[in-house]
């Protein structure tokens, strides 16, 4: 059985998550959850859609990479029950950008994809993942520091 990764993005909305996998996804299948959120799904579906996806491509032993938020510990422990089901090396490469930079960019982007939520209550969940004992289950934890 071969080894495959699952990786978990996580940092706030513009924060560069979406560019640095398309850069270092290395052959991995990369699942967007702005993607399926723009199809109009809601919450519930889009992480039902992206978990089945993810579970189809690991259990043909391909790495995942999935690129949302992931910034409450809600949004990162079903992935890493996935990458436990079924054999796969849970990482998790944290997005260390300022909140400046992150809601200049979102700003950027056509109206349909900017990020709809509260920033201050994203910003505090942000803060709460820096936390080295939240990524503790993690195998490796990458930090990517962007200005």
């Amino acid at each position: 059985m071969s080894a495959c990764t699952l990786t978990v993005l996580c940092g706030l909305p513009g924060s560069g998550k979406s560019t640095w996998a398309a850069k270092h996804a290395e052959g991995a299948e990369v699942l967007t959850l702005d993607d399926i959120r723009t199809e109009g799904a809601d919450p519930r579906s889009v992480m039902r859609a992206v978990v089945a996806k993810a579970r189809a491509y690991l259990n043909l032993r391909r790495s995942v990479v999935i690129d949302g938020c992931a910034l409450r510990p809600s949004d990162r422990t079903p992935w890493l029950r996935e990458a436990r089901t079924y054999w796969a090396r849970p990482r998790i490469v944290l997005f260390d950008t300022p909140v400046s930079v992150c809601r200049a960019r979102d700003a950027a982007r056509p109206a349909g994809q900017r990020f709809g939520g509260d920033w201050a209550q994203a910003v505090k969940a942000w803060d709460a993942s820096k936390s080295p004992r939240v990524h503790a289950d993690f195998n490796e934890v990458l930090v990517v520091r962007c200005t």
